[in-house]
């Protein structure tokens, strides 16, 4: 692959990750064209973050949900901690709420900060106006 010059191009590989990633959360047992279609996708998506450093926050919270589909569970709050560190950084508030969300959704029912995560995903996502998302989230909480 030539050096990435179009963040559109990057955008349409996090949409492919996330779609491959949804979809193996969704059978569990991922099949082995799917494993490697998503390992491929989320090595493409790296590399474009070489160009676009913009991208590195939606990198990491896709590395962090593989991670956690891979049965690594630290590594997955590791990778999303990351996601939330650039995504502060870089002021790009929609992939903190993403992250946020994430984060929220796989800690468990006890946790005191499952609902802060949440909550704050939740804040961002009605600050924004990105209707799909608060919704998921509201569902999430429990509202």
């Amino acid at each position: 692959m030539q050096r990435p010059t179009s963040f559109t191009q990057m955008e349409g590989c996090a949409s492919t990750a996330g779609v491959f990633l949804h979809q193996w959360e969704m059978l569990k047992t991922p099949d082995e064209k799917l494993r490697q279609n998503t390992y491929a996708m989320m090595k493409v998506l790296f590399k474009y973050t070489r160009s676009f450093p913009m991208g590195l926050p939606v990198a990491w919270r896709c590395q962090g949900l593989l991670d956690w589909l891979e049965d690594r569970p630290d590594r997955a709050h590791e990778s999303w901690k990351k996601a939330l560190q650039y995504a502060r950084e870089m002021h790009i508030p929609y992939e903190e709420a993403e992250t946020c969300y994430e984060i929220g959704r796989h800690l468990e029912k006890g946790n005191p900060q499952k609902i802060e995560y949440l909550t704050r995903a939740r804040e961002i996502f009605e600050r924004l106006n990105a209707g799909f998302e608060l919704e998921q989230t509201n569902r999430e909480i429990g509202l």
